[in-house]
């Protein structure tokens, strides 16, 4: 029984520190993405991709930059209706 609880603890603390990766590579994304949108980024087909493979969390964060910056394409990008 005791072993039990050891792989059960090992494991909720691999997942914890997993959950702490996600999160911040979220941040990351989003700051870095942000930093492109004041620095008045160019579109293209790899640029694209980058902003549509967000969560909405992010791309509505991103939207609020990019309306503030007045960037056109990305707001056109990120406000789809389809995304």
């Amino acid at each position: 029984m005791e072993t039990v609880i050891k792989i059960l603890l090992f494991l909720i603390i691999v997942l914890f520190l997993y959950w702490c990766y996600i999160k911040y590579a979220n941040k990351q994304t989003a700051k870095r993405l942000s930093e492109s949108i004041k620095n008045n980024i160019t579109i293209t087909p790899y640029n694209m991709n980058q902003f549509i493979n967000l969560s909405k969390d992010i791309k509505n964060i991103l939207l609020t930059i990019a309306i503030k910056y007045k960037h056109g394409d990305i707001i056109n990008l990120l406000s789809n209706k389809k995304n």
